[in-house]
């Protein structure tokens, strides 16, 4: 040892690669404690919103607002306690009473959460797992992916949609994107639906919208490449440059028999698969294996659907 400490003292370059080396590292460090300092201060906030920011429902507050056919020409409305209907009748069913009763008596604080972020434009709830979060979409399609609630530079970022949906979730299909995380959180524990165990316990979710509550019922979870869900709806016109043309209708269905079709492994429900006029959200994160993603698709609970499920649940 004293040879290496005079060889030390007797080469002065050594000694700079040493101080430089001590400096490196204790940057790192205090970088890493830095970055682990910040994640957990927003996944706080999550926490906060998820125990704090919520308030009875509103009574104006429709839920699982039906797509029921009109008559030509005709432009009448759904009632608002048909839209009330359709959840009782989704609750009657077995057990679903005690386990999402509680999703229909307290909603996310629309007001509050946007003055926190007004990007905010729906609220996520899988009952019985991390899923807690808003969902928010901003000009530039990627920014909360490296970007948090309060629009600081890191991680975990937000669940977000691009600017190919619209903020109401009106559309065929709509994707939300969400981290992967070691550390746990937003999307890291899509891979768990892959069991179909998992799944059937955890097949029905809550979207909330400022003056409305949606119900999903998830019919696949399967793995995927990069390629976007919506190709359908866009054309490349060079690198990095797209025109969104739009939906035409029937869109979720394509996107999981697409996803059925590639076949690289996942869980289908396929006595549920969506039909052409089933509106779906998609959920998709990455994957630490290059060019793959976990992919977990819903269709929404509606008038149209409900009286099929409630079926097939009693079948089963």
């Amino acid at each position: 040892m004293s040879k290496i400490i005079q060889y030390i003292k007797k080469h002065r370059f050594i000694r700079i690669l040493l101080f430089l080396a001590a400096l490196i590292i204790s940057y790192f460090a205090g970088y890493c404690t830095r970055r682990v300092c910040d994640f957990r201060q927003q996944q706080a906030i999550f926490q906060q919103m998820a125990q704090e920011y919520r308030v009875p429902l509103p009574q104006e507050t429709t839920v699982s607002q039906p797509q029921v056919e009109q008559n030509a020409g005709s432009e009448q409305e759904a009632e608002p306690q048909e839209e009330i209907d359709v959840i009782a009748e989704f609750l009657a069913i077995d057990g679903y009473q005690e386990l999402y009763g509680d999703c229909l008596t307290e909603v996310p604080d629309f007001t509050a959460l946007r003055q926190i972020n007004d990007d905010i434009v729906a609220y996520l709830y899988l009952p019985d797992s991390v899923i807690d979060y808003p969902v928010l979409q901003h000009e530039e399609n990627n920014y909360y992916l490296e970007h948090n609630l309060d629009g600081s530079t890191g991680y975990p970022g937000c669940l977000y949609i691009e600017n190919m949906n619209r903020p109401d979730f009106e559309d065929p299909a709509a994707v939300i994107y969400g981290h992967h995380l070691f550390t746990g959180g937003m999307f890291s524990d899509l891979e768990n639906f892959l069991d179909p165990e998992y799944l059937d316990g955890h097949r029905f979710y809550f979207l909330y919208l400022p003056d409305e509550i949606r119900i999903y019922e998830v019919v696949l979870a399967a793995k995927y490449n990069n390629e976007h869900l919506l190709v359908s709806c866009y054309t490349q016109i060079e690198e990095n440059l797209y025109e969104f043309h739009g939906f035409e209708g029937g869109e979720g269905k394509l996107i999981y028999d697409r996803i059925e079709a590639l076949g690289l492994g996942g869980n289908f429900r396929s006595d549920h698969a969506p039909t052409e006029k089933d509106h779906m959200i998609f959920w998709s994160t990455c994957l630490p294996a290059r060019n793959r993603r976990i992919i977990v698709g819903a269709r929404q609970i509606t008038a149209e659907n409900i009286g099929e499920l409630v079926q097939k649940t009693d079948e089963s």
